[in-house]
């Protein structure tokens, strides 16, 4: 059994916010093309990527494909 490195993301229009486990600082990065590829970068480095986000409507459309096309578990779950 493998286990996954947890990725939290808060989505905004304009940029991402990424909580990775055991760091105590959030890097931010733009919610664009170029964004997402700089997230899928660093996140690919963990091994077993799963990416946790709110179910912010259509901000989060572009993450949630550009993440499937490179394999990367997304869910998206309720903020209430």
């Amino acid at each position: 059994m493998h286990q996954s490195s947890y990725v939290g993301i808060d989505v905004s229009k304009h940029h991402l916010d990424v909580a990775f486990l055991g760091v105590p600082k959030v890097w931010r990065t733009l919610n664009d093309a170029s964004g997402i590829a700089a997230l899928v970068r660093r996140v690919r480095r963990l091994g077993s990527p799963h990416a946790v986000c709110e179910a912010t409507g259509g901000y989060t459309r572009r993450l949630a494909g550009d993440l499937a096309v490179e394999a990367i578990t997304l869910s998206r779950v309720n903020p209430r």
